[in-house]
């Protein structure tokens, strides 16, 4: 299961990413993993804990690059591959720790401010 999110103001990122040159792809890819990051430390401050099984396998994967196009891949599944997208999904459940929708509900209070975020990672970048 995977959710898409548009973000909106990639006007500064681009201009950023237009004056890093040769750098920009491998800089874009170490502002979205860090942004995939801080995402999973919210979601994990959110999801509902029974064993802890399901809090701890969140996690961010490396970037993965290919040509231009920059790939963060974050989630939680592991050992809880089996039940974590029931736990997420089902908004029938009472938690007594957390709530259902636990990495989407993050991901789309985060989705605003992104742009603004990367942009102002990308300035570490700068030549």
């Amino acid at each position: 299961m995977s959710v898409k999110i548009d973000i909106t103001g990639q006007n500064k990122v681009i201009s950023r990413l237009q004056s890093l040159g040769d750098t920009s792809t491998r800089a874009l890819a170490a502002a979205l993993y860090q942004e995939g990051e801080q995402l999973i430390a919210e979601a994990k401050q959110e999801t509902p804990v029974d064993t802890g099984a399901l809090r701890a396998s969140g996690h961010v994967q490396q970037p993965t690059i290919n040509g231009r196009q920059v790939e963060v891949v974050a989630g939680f599944g592991g050992v809880a591959a089996s039940y974590a997208v029931y736990v997420h999904e089902d908004l029938t459940k009472h938690h007594p720790v957390g709530n259902a929708k636990f990495l989407e509900n993050p991901a789309k209070r985060r989705a605003s401010g992104m742009a603004d975020r990367v942009a102002s990672r990308l300035e570490v970048f700068k030549r």
